[in-house]
């Protein structure tokens, strides 16, 4: 058998797993980019987890039995710039294949203009565990080149790098989950 013929067993190999790609890639950013305020809400009102796992099992509902991925470690984390802009860093379950996500980042600007950037898992000979930034916008997927370790704080201060915003703080649930502080943050103050 030839070389080229194998081909399309050595690269299916390597595709992402159906499930994991279709929320981190498909319908997480198209949510975001059309209904950005919305997304917007959900995290700060404390809702967001479960609306993650709601859209998790939705895609589920699309996958075959055994291909669906659990949703272990999937979640988020909110912080605040110094300038009022927000981003809202999503973490997903363990990524296998090339370009499944370690960590999605919801950038709002302080209009809240919302932009959707990716941490993916890419292959490499020169590294095993080799990454790559990603940003979804309405035209579609730009490849943003090598992206930091896999790490949540390595993956912020870069997004943080590409938005200009030196500096995050992490909000603490009890900073935001009340509607006062929740409002504070949608008017640009500081949730205190």
């Amino acid at each position: 058998m030839s070389q080229s013929s194998n081909m399309p067993e050595e690269l299916a190999g390597q595709m992402p797993r159906q499930h994991h790609y279709g929320v981190a890639h498909v319908i997480l950013p198209k949510f975001v980019l059309e209904h950005g305020m919305v997304f917007a809400t959900f995290a700060l009102s404390g809702r967001l987890e479960s609306v993650l796992h709601e859209m998790w099992a939705e895609a589920a509902s699309v996958v075959p039995r055994g291909k669906r991925v659990a949703p272990d470690g999937l979640g988020f984390r909110l912080f605040w710039g110094r300038k009022k802009q927000q981003l809202v860093l999503i973490t997903f379950p363990p990524p296998q294949k090339a370009t499944e996500a370690h960590f999605a980042a919801v950038f709002f600007d302080r209009s809240f203009k919302a932009r959707y950037f990716t941490l993916e898992r890419t292959v490499s000979e020169a590294s095993a565990d080799a990454t790559v930034l990603g940003e979804w916008t309405a035209a579609g997927h730009a490849n943003l080149g090598g992206g930091p370790v896999a790490d949540p704080e390595a993956f912020v201060k870069a997004v943080g790098r590409l938005v200009r915003v030196r500096r995050w703080k992490w909000l603490r649930p009890d900073q935001y989950a009340d509607q006062r502080s929740a409002a504070r943050i949608m008017l640009g103050m500081d949730p205190e």
